[in-house]
């Protein structure tokens, strides 16, 4: 190996760790340590706020339900809530471009505009509830149990 391939061995290490990083971080996660569960505190989401390239985790740990309470998109949204319900407000849309992934016992109340390009993933069995009202839900892919529309 010549003298000059050697003197770039450490930049394209250092090339293939940025990308690796790179990677790693572009999965979105929420948490909410306080009383208020809405989508327009920054501060609730990891790693800024989540856009058409990036994935939101709705995570467990919530104690009140989620509200998406601003205009708002993302590549996969997975909602892990497990007591709680995740509420989109009236006048509001939520932009999913690619899955909608809920766990056994999601709520899942849309009252404004969902828009889901992917399939909706019914992750660990029955969908306890998927109400809409008033709203207006496209959905390329859907597969749901148990719908209420009110």
């Amino acid at each position: 190996m010549n003298r000059k391939m050697k003197n770039l061995k450490p930049f394209f290490l250092l090339s293939l760790c940025q990308i690796s990083i790179g990677v790693m971080a572009q999965s979105t996660l929420y948490s909410s340590p306080g009383t208020n569960g809405n989508w327009s505190n920054a501060a609730r989401w990891s790693n800024g706020f989540p856009d058409m390239n990036k994935d939101a985790v709705v995570g467990q740990s919530l104690l009140t339900a989620s509200k998406v309470d601003i205009d708002f998109e993302c590549r996969d949204l997975t909602n892990t809530i497990l007591a709680q319900t995740l509420r989109i407000n009236s006048g509001v849309t939520l932009t999913v471009y690619g899955d909608l992934t809920l766990s056994r016992f999601s709520n899942f109340t849309n009252n404004g505009t969902l828009i889901i390009h992917g399939d909706v993933i019914d992750n660990l069995g029955s969908v306890k509830l998927l109400t809409i009202q008033g709203g207006v839900t496209s959905v390329s892919g859907l597969t749901f149990p148990n719908i209420t529309i009110d």
